[in-house]
């Protein structure tokens, strides 16, 4: 239980949602999905490993006992005591998004040692901000950096005019990753 994610309010299940999610600062926690995965990598014959869910479900998670216990201690700050728009909160979203890209990047390396041919892809926000900022997926640094090869975009629109806005934006990173 200690391993689970909580909203400001204690709650371990985000509005929509019927799963809890595992702490991205616990090491604990971190260990268990990353052994996990990597076992899957080692003992099979696989092509590529998908991470789906490699975000917060929310910018209201990341309030379990023992992120606000690492936070303080690395920081100083009191994530209950932040202010709106000052830059204690740019630190707070960052260090949370830095905890799921910091993710991202170990399983890379440890798979790709483990793999040199593996595809690694990830379920991805569709827009860059709302990933940043809701979700704390910075996807474009995990292409950047080739922790990845593919991505998928979570283009639910309703709207052809507003799955165009995302197809385009997205277009920039074509020549990078696979696009899916």
């Amino acid at each position: 239980p200690e391993w689970i994610e909580k909203d400001k309010f204690g709650n371990i299940f985000q509005e929509g949602y019927k799963i809890a999610w595992l702490s991205y600062s616990n090491p604990e926690a971190r260990k268990y999905i990353m052994d996990g995965i990597l076992e899957i990598v080692e003992k099979y014959d696989i092509d590529g490993i998908n991470l789906d869910y490699i975000r917060y479900a929310s910018n209201n998670m990341g309030y379990d006992e023992y992120t606000l216990k690492r936070f303080k201690e690395e920081t100083g700050v009191d994530p209950y005591n932040i202010e709106k728009y000052s830059k204690e909160e740019v630190l707070w979203h960052m260090w949370r998004e830095n905890l799921v890209s910091s993710f991202v990047k170990e399983f890379s390396q440890k798979a790709k040692e483990l793999d040199k041919n593996i595809l690694i892809s990830a379920d991805v926000y569709p827009s860059l901000s709302g990933g940043r900022l809701d979700k704390k997926q910075n996807w474009e640094e995990w292409i950047r950096n080739c922790y990845v090869d593919m991505v998928i975009p979570m283009n639910y629109r309703s709207g052809v005019d507003d799955l165009k806005i995302l197809l385009d934006m997205q277009q920039k990173f074509k020549n990078m990753v696979y696009i899916l």
